[in-house]
């Protein structure tokens, strides 16, 4: 089973400075690496609506998502 991690892109998202920046990264960068990840995520569980919000949360969240993949490699052994 392959591993895709999207917190480095979670963390270049969470380093730009600008919040409108962030929102528009979000689609046109974040989302647009990871498409496959995010397909799935958007059919079971996500809602695209919440995306203006993550975006502008992401610094302040940085730490935490870090935290935990941290965390699910621990447990998963294979990070």
């Amino acid at each position: 089973m392959e591993i895709v991690s999207t917190v480095g892109a979670w963390q270049e998202l969470a380093e730009t400075p600008n919040a409108s920046d962030r929102v528009a990264a979000w689609t046109t960068s974040y989302e647009a690496r990871f498409p496959s990840v995010f397909d799935v995520y958007y059919s079971g569980w996500g809602t695209r609506a919440r995306r203006r919000e993550a975006a502008r949360q992401a610094p302040v969240l940085k730490n935490q998502i870090v935290a935990a993949e941290d965390r699910a490699c621990h447990l998963l052994g294979d990070c």
